[in-house]
């Protein structure tokens, strides 16, 4: 199975409160961008997604949820178009809840699995 790696920017927030609360407002995505920038997504064996983030961004996502983990309120579902480019045959769904972010020592990222 290929592995699918592409950066994206996530705009934390509710999508349907304005972008304010916890979840995930909009994503962006580049795949023209280096992977040493802010966040990439790879699909896994599972069917979930990876986001991994760099040291840097690891603070500021602590301090915005209030812990080591993001919280989303609500579900946020991929476009068609970009869930393909993943490697998914029909739109991809985050589901609401809480996902704890974890120290990856092999990739020297942290992560968290959608």
């Amino acid at each position: 199975m290929n592995k699918v790696e592409i950066t994206i920017t996530v705009d934390w927030g509710r999508k349907s409160k304005d972008c304010e609360g916890f979840g995930i407002c909009g994503i962006v995505i580049d795949i023209d961008i280096p992977m040493d920038t802010f966040f990439s997504f790879k699909k896994d064996g599972r069917r979930s997604l990876e986001l991994f983030f760099q040291k840097e961004k690891h603070k500021e996502i602590v301090k915005y949820f209030g812990g080591e983990r993001i919280i989303l309120e609500e579900g946020y579902t991929l476009d068609l178009k970009t869930s393909q480019k993943l490697g998914f045959e029909k739109a991809y769904t985050i589901e609401k809840g809480e996902y704890p972010i974890v120290y990856d020592a092999k990739q020297g990222f942290y992560k968290i699995t959608l």
